[in-house]
């Protein structure tokens, strides 16, 4: 028998990213093989909010599998935790414009080659908006690393990290809920020297999405990641894509949110999650679970906070939810056959709204 060629690892980068070609070799079973054979899955804190936040989209999302799109602030989010922060934790002093060209070549790459690419309104992207969002990045990836380096970003907020000494670990927290024992599991971006977790946020700075202690609170992943490596302080490593008036990107504001973990903040937490393997059944392959829709409205805003024409029909202001699988639930519960469909012709009159 010949031996095994050697991975060329220097040809895979062409294609893949170090972070990609690691996690291929390295898999890691998302499921416990109990005695009688049974697989249990691992529940992640992002499966467990998907729920809390609609059961209808969780159904859409992990039973019926629609598809749904690719968005380019995922990419982003990806590239900076597995490309950039990963080359650049290993020395803070280093020169940044290599890492900064190498996030923009990685973005670029990825987004020209993800076929279920689409902007935020549902239509493909140009090779120039391509170019645009790449340059974007590279304003934002800039102002996160010189934060880094200089201890504050560029409006003071201080930016200091305890000593890193791994990222991108697996953590699992094994609970005891109604009898059955759970495994959830996070891979959270940063461990430090002193125990503390971090987990890095790529996020907009408008209102609805800025990322607060308040809105810490709603989220899972700080309580399941610092939990699973048995320890009691974690942090949010913030980066706000700000941009200016003619959405073009400006050097960001990086802040960084540290929160103590208490015995209420895990109470709370297995309430949840019990709350969540009750009613979506997932121990059982979901078979008497109950997936109701979880519709919110804000009068005819978007998602995005603006209002147009458009919003003004029911199909489309049911809900603001950022949610790939809006289309689909109107059809299934609430467009009784078509029936509610409306048009603009509906209203008999214009509203003054901007498009």
């Amino acid at each position: 028998m010949s031996e095994e060629k050697p991975i060329d690892y220097t040809e895979e980068r062409k294609k893949k990213d170090s972070f990609q070609i690691w996690k291929e070799k390295n898999p890691v079973p998302y499921y416990t093989v109990m005695p009688d054979g049974r697989k249990e899955p691992h529940l992640s804190p992002s499966r467990i909010k998907q729920y809390m936040d609609c059961p209808w989209a969780y159904a859409a999302d992990r039973i019926m599998k629609l598809p749904k799109p690719m968005k380019s602030y995922l990419m982003m989010g990806n590239v900076l935790d597995e490309v950039v922060f990963e080359e650049f934790r290993h020395d803070f002093t280093q020169p940044i414009d290599d890492l900064v060209h190498l996030a923009y070549e990685s973005l670029k790459q990825r987004m020209e080659e993800e076929p279920d690419l689409v902007k935020n309104d549902g239509t493909p992207y140009a090779p120039h908006e391509i170019i645009k969002e790449c340059n974007s990045f590279r304003t934002w990836v800039r102002g996160f690393l010189e934060a880094l380096q200089n201890g504050q970003d560029h409006e003071g907020h201080p930016v200091r990290l305890p000593q890193v000494t791994d990222t991108q670990t697996d953590a699992f927290w094994k609970l005891n809920i109604d009898g059955r024992e759970v495994t959830l599991r996070g891979r959270p971006d940063i461990i430090h020297a002193d125990g503390s977790v971090t987990d890095i946020k790529m996020a907009s700075a408008a209102a609805p999405w800025i990322w607060t202690e308040g809105r810490i609170h709603s989220e899972l992943q700080w309580i399941v990641y610092s939990q699973g490596l048995n320890s009691n302080k974690f942090r949010y490593l913030v980066l706000d894509k700000r941009v200016n008036k003619d959405r073009t990107a400006k050097k960001p504001t990086v802040r960084v949110i540290t929160i103590d973990i208490t015995p209420k903040d895990v109470e709370i937490f297995k309430e949840k999650l019990t709350t969540f393997l009750r009613n979506s059944d997932v121990l059982n392959n979901h078979k008497n679970g109950v997936f109701p829709p979880k519709p919110e409205y804000n009068g005819i805003a978007t998602g995005f906070g603006w209002a147009s024409k458009k919003q003004m029909l029911s199909q489309n202001n049911f809900c603001n939810k950022l949610c790939d699988f809006k289309e689909e639930c109107w059809k299934q519960n609430f467009s009784a056959n078509g029936t509610r469909n409306q048009t603009l012709d509906d209203y008999g009159y214009d509203l003054t709204i901007r498009d």
